[in-house]
């Protein structure tokens, strides 16, 4: 009989039977097909060596440690002889190891120390030698694929939600199936009558015929021009099956932000899903679980739900079962992850009857799927006229960018690079003066960003001039229509996402859209430090001097067949295949580390900040600790080190007061700016500026 604690205020028995129950409740709802004794094992067993003297020392002396989950691990492999089990026990505060460091493992381990271990917690538990001999016999031989990999992550998905939910004293969530409130006629009605409404809306009629023909647990794509109403049809289209839950997905911050406000008019309950968002449960605030029936997400968060090998990650996983997951502007998975993401879409769809639906105006060559769009799709397209056309300008210098904006209208210019983007907007400033002038980056922080979106969108509407100078943060799923625009060279499934911001609501009777190839001081083209080579080579290929938006889907269609003869594939599903599972795949390429930089506004930051650090440590106050750094990263921007020391350097003769000077670093990697001044360290008008004495083009969105 167990008699000590798992945690200091829950008995271990309590605990373990907990976990045990909120495990069925979860399967019971998702009606998940997994061995019921498989369930009761891992949920029984993978906290049992906590019932060790010296583990329940530690609860109320943290100085003295126990390492539970691998003593733990050895009672499961001991009830079941299933190594992939105990192995789920062993990580259940970790992430899996390729199948080599399993190997690697067990066969380090002597029966005698097993046994030696169990012994210790309960004495009647002992492994025989001949057992143990050919358990790793047996994981000698195992060639672990897809389908151990299934289920070894939808159980891990299961353990680790429900110790973490129990530990918690959290009760199991009462799942409900999406409920809208709204229908699609009614939404509609709300469009001023126009021609791009009359457009939208011959679109939607044929969608809406394939829509009804659709079959869960299959893939499908549509490929539709941007400003064409893709959400709301994928909306549409996820709703016609009746899933379990929706779950839609998207590639920047800002966008969900966009697409949440849709679902939320659409839905009775939505889920706004990023890491600065604040919710109430303090459950989902520390692990991001998907707990509504319709989930608004990032591309970064599914992509870590699929492929991360650390468990927490994998929480979300059951709830792809019976779900459809929408996958918008899905051109931003990187290209050399486009088939083995393809793969494993496929397999799960028939594993957990899962439906993909794969958005944009630029489809990818990520898996074969039934177009909704066909075959009204080019159709549609050549029927309607042109709301821009693209001209091919040349390399040019930086410097020359004034004499290639028209003197009139509202107009976009989009560079590859913070720095380069900021320059542009220097030089813009210099001779406008009819024009109000916006500019938005990564530098800027997401609390200025917000609200300049929203005072762009309103000189839109209001027919005010504007010029909006800009990262690649304004590419794809923000909704502002500008007359013009300007788009530095770049891969050109983003020169098509770019110039769906011109005209993008047929105001005008053709929106041109400039594609210069920027060069910096050293004639060296700026689109080079951000973008692969082979991309860009492929582009160059491709795109002519002049087009019109009807012929770019031929040009895409061309430029992905280019693209696939040239990039070699990671190799995420072949890792699935073969037991590699503790390799990492990062959706988001790895970068030079940067520094948290903290912008103070009114001496509330620096308050939030020393709020965080007097926190104690411990779950206790997880909750608390997430939702003051969501608040406190509003206010925040990321920055190379190596800029901020040289800002405290060039500052260092000046401060806000006796004792606080204007940057200053406040711990290990994070710094604080205590002035938003025109040309100084942060500007409200244009953001974070690299120093003086900086020369290296930097920065990505």
């Amino acid at each position: 009989m167990l008699r000590g604690k798992s945690h200091p205020h829950k008995m271990l028995i309590d605990h373990l039977r907990g976990v045990e129950r909120i495990i069925r409740e979860i399967t019971r709802w998702h009606e998940l097909t997994v061995d019921s004794k498989d369930l009761e094992l891992i949920a029984l067993s993978h906290d049992i060596a906590k019932e060790h003297p010296q583990f329940q020392i530690h609860l109320f002396n943290p100085k003295v440690r126990y390492a539970h989950a691998g003593p733990s691990s050895f009672f499961t492999l001991h009830q079941s002889e299933d190594v992939l089990l105990a192995e789920l026990v062993r990580n259940h505060h970790g992430q899996f190891e390729n199948i080599d460091a399993v190997r690697n493992y067990w066969f380090s381990r002597e029966t005698e120390e097993i046994n030696r271990t169990m012994r210790q917690i309960l004495p009647s538990l002992s492994l025989t030698e001949t057992l143990f001999c050919d358990i790793k016999d047996r994981l000698l031989q195992a060639e672990w694929n897809e389908e151990d990999w299934y289920r070894a992550r939808l159980l891990a998905s299961l353990l680790t939600t429900a110790d973490r939910m129990d530990a918690m004293d959290m009760a199991p969530f009462q799942y409900e199936l999406p409920q809208r409130k709204l229908t699609y006629e009614q939404l509609c009605g709300e469009f001023p009558s126009s021609e791009v409404t009359n457009w939208r809306m011959r679109l939607a009629r044929f969608v809406l015929d394939k829509i009804r023909d659709m079959e869960e647990g299959n893939l499908y794509t549509l490929s539709l021009p941007t400003g064409a109403g893709k959400t709301m049809l994928g909306i549409e289209a996820a709703l016609s099956m009746q899933p379990k839950t929706i779950i839609y997905c998207l590639p920047f911050i800002t966008i969900v932000d966009q697409v949440a406000e849709i679902a939320q008019r659409i839905f009775s309950s939505v889920q706004q899903d990023h890491h600065l968002i604040e919710v109430e449960n303090p459950f989902i605030q520390a692990y991001r679980y998907w707990s509504e029936p319709v989930v608004v997400t990032t591309f970064a968060h599914f992509w870590e739900v699929l492929y991360s090998p650390r468990m927490n990650d994998t929480m979300n996983f059951h709830r792809l079962k019976d779900a459809f997951v929408i996958l918008d502007e899905v051109q931003s998975i990187p290209s050399d992850y486009w088939s083995g993401f393809g793969k494993t879409l496929r397999f799960l769809s028939k594993k957990m009857n899962t439906t993909f639906l794969l958005m944009t105006a630029t489809q990818p060559a990520i898996a074969e799927g039934a177009e909704l769009a066909q075959p009204v799709k080019m159709d549609s397209i050549q029927s309607a006229p042109s709301r821009y056309e693209v001209k091919r300008v040349g390399k040019v210098p930086l410097q020359t960018l004034g004499s290639l904006l028209p003197e009139s209208g509202s107009g976009l210019i989009i560079l590859n690079t913070r720095q380069s983007a900021l320059k542009a907007y220097q030089l813009i400033a210099q001779g406008e003066r009819k024009r109000k002038m916006f500019f938005l980056s990564r530098w800027v922080t997401p609390f200025d960003r917000f609200h300049r979106l929203k005072t762009v969108k309103e000189y839109l509407e209001n027919k005010r001039e504007c010029l909006l100078v800009a990262t690649q943060v304004v590419e794809a799923g923000i909704d502002l229509d500008f007359d013009w625009a300007i788009r530095d060279m770049a891969p050109l499934d983003s020169i098509i996402q770019a110039a769906g911001r011109c005209n993008r609501n047929r105001c005008a009777q053709l929106g041109t859209v400039y594609i210069p190839e920027f060069l910096s001081e050293k004639d060296h083209p700026l689109t080079s430090y951000v973008y692969d080579s082979r991309l860009l080579s492929k582009t160059r290929k491709v795109l002519p001097d002049h087009f019109l938006e009807k012929d770019s889907p031929f040009l895409v269609e061309k430029y992905y067949q280019e693209l696939q003869k040239a990039v070699a594939q990671k190799e995420a599903w072949k890792d699935i295949t073969t037991g590699k599972w503790g390799n990492r795949h990062s959706l988001i390429s790895e970068r030079i580390p940067e520094a948290l930089v903290l912008i103070e506004t009114d001496g509330s930051v620096a308050e939030l900040f020393e709020e965080i650090r007097g926190l104690p440590t411990g779950i206790e106050s997880i909750d608390k600790r997430k939702k003051l750094w969501n608040q406190l990263q509003r206010h925040a921007i990321n920055a190379p080190n190596g800029m901020m020391q040289a800002w405290i350097r060039e500052t260092s003769s000046f401060f806000i007061d006796e004792e606080r000077p204007i940057v200053e670093e406040i711990e290990n990697g994070i710094y604080i700016v205590r002035a938003r001044e025109k040309g100084g360290v942060y500007c409200p008008d244009t953001g974070f500026s690299a120093p003086p004495s900086s020369t290296e083009e930097v920065g990505y969105e």
